[in-house]
């Protein structure tokens, strides 16, 4: 043998020892998981509606995602002031 414990043993000890560290550990995988699955779906989406004909249902974000205007440049297309949080 060369001398490794079993995973179930590793994880049993780290558990005991470092608890916190493996819950952090543990929560941050699944955050990034969950960001890269945002990522993954918004890439396609928005690769798959670069290009689509304006229609009335649109809003300016909507319209303005695609063509990467920014939120002054909305605010002035439709002459009043938006909310530049977005």
């Amino acid at each position: 043998m060369s001398g490794r414990r079993p995973a179930r043993v590793v994880l049993r000890s780290l558990w005991h020892e470092h608890r916190a560290l493996l819950i952090a550990f543990g929560f941050t995988l699944v955050v990034t998981l969950l960001l890269t699955l945002r990522l993954t779906v918004h890439a396609i989406y928005w690769s798959r509606h670069r290009d689509e004909a304006l229609a009335e249902w649109m809003t300016i974000g909507y319209v303005a995602q695609p063509y990467q205007v920014d939120a002054p440049e909305r605010g002035a297309a439709v002459e009043q002031p938006l909310d530049l949080t977005c």
